[in-house]
């Protein structure tokens, strides 16, 4: 009877042994997906053409950048296109209440030029300084009054204009002033800033020596076709 009791234990454990699930069994780890860096088309973030046209108010902006709104507004418009060396440049007309000026601008490997050949935006190249300049005391050579350098900065950024809110990357043109000059105030920036299908948003208007504030444009409405 003692055998036959042992026997059944053991055929009990065996079959429970037996029918016990198996621990699964690891899952092999995959490799994560590389990132691929998205490449984003310049001529999107100018909307070159013809009838397209951008409306902005001008603000008053102090050394310390204290923003002081006025009751000036000026306008760009794409008004026609010309051949220069075989290639299709737009013209943009500027009005402004002080003075009128036209630019000339092409989209050339996905880089934004004027007719000089000179880059003025991209979408993707935050590294490349375009230009680097310098102008020079006429009465003294030797002596430099300030430098300058030109580079695509502050992408993606978020800003507020009377139009609305943009997500914007800017193109920035940075001025090392020599103190003799500076007016106290060594370093300026020319910031021009633009936005994926819209177009320019803000700009700096060109700076004078003599005068530590600026006048920015910012975007009050626009229209595109």
């Amino acid at each position: 009877m003692k055998n036959l009791l042992y026997c059944m234990l053991i055929f009990t454990i065996a079959l429970v042994q037996g029918c016990k699930k198996k621990d699964a069994e690891p899952e092999e780890a995959m490799a994560p997906t590389p990132t691929v860096a998205e490449h984003l088309n310049s001529a999107a973030y100018v909307q070159l053409k013809i009838g397209n046209y951008w409306i902005y108010q001008e603000i008053n902006v102090d050394s310390q950048g204290n923003e002081t709104p006025t009751i000036s507004y000026d306008s760009c418009y794409i008004v026609s296109d010309s051949l220069i060396r075989g290639s299709k440049f737009f013209k943009l007309k500027n009005f402004s209440p002080l003075f009128s000026y036209q630019n000339l601008l092409r989209d050339s490997s996905n880089h934004i030029i004027n007719s000089h050949g000179e880059i003025i935006f991209s979408a993707n190249d935050f590294t490349t300084i375009f230009a680097n300049n310098f102008v020079v005391d006429p009465q003294s050579p030797a002596d430099t009054i300030e430098k300058a350098i030109s580079k695509m900065t502050d992408k993606d950024l978020s800003i507020i204009v009377p139009a609305g809110t943009f997500t914007t990357s800017n193109f920035q043109k940075k001025y090392n002033i020599h103190p003799n000059w500076a007016q106290g105030v060594p370093l300026r920036y020319m910031n021009t800033r633009f936005a994926k299908n819209i177009g320019m948003i803000t700009q700096t208007q060109p700076l004078f020596l003599s005068m530590t504030s600026s006048v920015e444009r910012k975007l009050v409405r626009y229209h595109l076709n």
